[in-house]
């Protein structure tokens, strides 16, 4: 999949929803492959990322976004990944990518797996 800043949008995002039955109180590990072109280095926030959100309706429980890691610049295929923990009271998880600013990001790949605390 691609996310490409074409227009005045800041953002572009791509995700899917599931249901956190039988995940609550467990660890969640999301990795995909991405590459990304012409996202700037500046210091301002922003970047390409993978995202895992924890919902109970539209209130965010708990969320990872690479905070800090965001991928910038030009870069070949490398495999990234996030981890969250979820929250007793989530009822839905988002997993997916953003792009935030000007740029392109690729990703394929996904998978989501537990994994031991």
């Amino acid at each position: 999949l691609r996310i490409a800043n074409i227009g005045p949008e800041p953002f572009g995002a791509l995700k899917q929803t599931i249901s956190a039955a039988g995940l609550t109180g467990k660890k969640l590990k999301l990795s995909a492959w991405a590459k990304t072109s012409a996202i700037p280095d500046a210091g301002k926030r922003g970047g390409a990322a993978l995202t895992l959100t924890a919902l109970r309706g539209s209130a965010v429980v708990a969320t990872e976004t690479m905070r800090k890691r965001e991928l910038r610049g030009t870069t070949d295929w490398t495999r990234h990944s996030i981890e969250l923990s979820i929250p007793p009271n989530a009822v839905t998880i988002d997993f997916g990518a953003t792009l935030l600013g000007p740029g392109k990001m690729w990703v394929d790949g996904f998978a989501l797996e537990t994994v031991e605390p």
